[in-house]
């Protein structure tokens, strides 16, 4: 049989839908049978049967009390009204979905599939198929989803289906094609809950004008809802409005209905309350969302980055050594980590950095130093630790005299050219060794690694100017040479 003959046998099967005509009548029947399964399952089940007895082969009304069963959390009930059902002469989406929905239920993805496909072809015309199909599908195929629901689309242009294609780009977290999707559909035909999720979407591509736009919008359809509060919280202090977000602040902890408040959220009102100069406020909120989150694994993470944005780096540092004690000994896990507090120590080196560095700079040089060597023991085939331990040696040797950096530069460079990778930082590698074998006196060395530099670069304009330089250099130190060769062969003679 082929499988036009097959789908045209499936389509002839298809029946006008009875429980249609009898909603009204029969969803105050079932409403009652849904009420009364949680404190009187017997009285429910009588109800549920003296409904089916005057209606013996309504497939829907059937299918749809096996629904009030699912919806319970009883599914061997739920899956005994499909199976009878089944057995009505003529079967509907509405039972051929409840199997589907069994099928989730007892976790099995292939024979859900199977329903929701079956119920697409007996009624191309019904969503309710296509729905389910690409919910299920939405997070293991995401274009067989979103190819579903542009059939869909096809079948029922009257439908708004873009809303679904959306919401399934949004929940696969990509990004972009939800937002290319929201911004087709228009703010005004979204509801809430789908403005929310676009709003968000903006936020998390850092697009915070346009996130707080639709923020606005939310809050101006609904003042409490705590999420639209929340997302012009955030907003706002990344925009730098920092008295309005302390209003918005405000908002969400004291005037939100039902809020689910969050750690983060105290620490955007720290952060908003530090753009104001209150610093001693904003350590307080992080106390705040330190002391109401500490089961959280990593809240000492977040707090610590919560202090580094404010360049209180003694706390970002207390913290973030806190966090990395919890961790397990994974060295793969844990050389990042110490990559992260070697970044604290550094930024703690440089910031506010004179011509001289002050001793407190000094020891938190060194100790970003220690760390990064950390990291290069941890991961001894990875140029990080030793390019970042080169990169502190400059500042504490910022004249060459000792070479400290070099021979961190030096591995940094053989690991990166064994890889091929990181052009950017092998040509800084390259720049710190030209630089350094220049001060040297070294020219001809010095060429070697500006000639890298211009494999790599053929633009660059360090690298033009240190061979020039250089080559300078390499033919002063030659004629000086001669001319010393030539005095000493003279004392030599004379000697002899």
């Amino acid at each position: 049989m082929n499988k036009k003959w097959l789908v045209f046998i499936l389509s002839a099967m298809v029946c006008t839908p009875v429980f249609s005509k009898d909603d009204l009548l029969h969803s105050s029947e079932l409403q009652v049978i849904a009420s009364l399964l949680a404190d009187s399952p017997d009285f429910a089940k009588g109800n549920a049967e003296k409904l089916i007895k005057k209606n013996s082969d309504n497939t829907d009304l059937i299918a749809a009390i096996g629904s009030i069963y699912l919806k319970a959390g009883k599914v061997d009930d739920a899956a005994e009204y499909f199976r009878r059902a089944q057995r009505c002469k003529r079967i509907s989406t509405k039972a051929i979905n409840l199997g589907g929905d069994i099928a989730i239920a007892k976790n099995n993805v292939d024979s859900a599939r199977y329903y929701y496909e079956r119920s697409i072809y007996f009624d191309r015309k019904d969503p309710d198929g296509y729905y389910k199909y690409a919910n299920l599908l939405k997070t293991t195929d995401m274009s067989k989803a979103v190819e579903v629901l542009t059939l869909l689309k096809k079948n029922r242009p009257d439908l708004n289906v873009d809303k679904q294609i959306a919401e399934i780009y949004y929940t696969a977290n990509d990004i972009d094609k939800a937002i290319a999707g929201y911004e087709a559909i228009g703010v005004d035909s979204l509801d809430d809950r789908e403005l929310m999720q676009y709003a968000l979407s903006q936020f998390i591509k850092k697009e915070y004008e346009k996130s707080l736009q639709l923020a606005t919008i939310g809050h101006q359809r609904n003042a409490e809802d705590p999420i639209f509060n929340r997302l012009l919280l955030y907003n706002n202090t990344e925009l730098q409005h920092y008295d309005e977000a302390i209003k918005n602040a405000d908002d969400l902890l004291n005037h939100s209905k039902d809020a689910k408040l969050q750690y983060q959220d105290y620490i955007y009102y720290g952060y908003a309350l530090n753009g104001l100069g209150r610093t001693q406020d904003a350590i307080d909120q992080f106390n705040v969302a330190l002391q109401k989150n500490s089961d959280l694994f990593d809240i000492n993470k977040q707090v610590s980055e919560a202090y580094a944005r404010i360049q209180d780096f003694d706390n970002a540092i207390k913290y973030y050594r806190i966090y990395i004690g919890k961790i397990k000994d994974d060295n793969e896990t844990k050389a990042y980590e110490m990559y992260q507090l070697g970044r604290l120590y550094w930024r703690k080196g440089i910031t506010n950095s004179g011509k001289v560095l002050t001793p407190e700079q000094t020891q938190a040089l060194e100790e970003a130093g220690k760390t990064f060597g950390e990291v290069a023991a941890l991961r001894p085939n990875s140029y990080l630790g030793y390019y970042w331990q080169g990169k502190v040696n400059t500042l504490l040797d910022p004249e060459y005299k000792k070479g400290l950096a070099r021979p961190y530069f030096m591995k940094a460079v053989e690991l990166l050219e064994k890889s091929g990778g990181n052009k950017d930082q092998l040509i800084e590698c390259y720049k710190q060794l030209a630089y350094y074998y220049y001060l040297q006196k070294e020219g001809s060395t010095a060429i070697v690694y500006a000639k890298k530099i211009e494999a790599l670069d053929p633009d660059d304009d360090f690298a033009k100017q240190l061979i020039a330089n250089a080559q300078t250099l390499s033919e002063t130190k030659s004629v000086k040479g001669t001319k010393n060769t030539g005095k000493r062969n003279k004392k030599i003679t004379k000697r002899r």
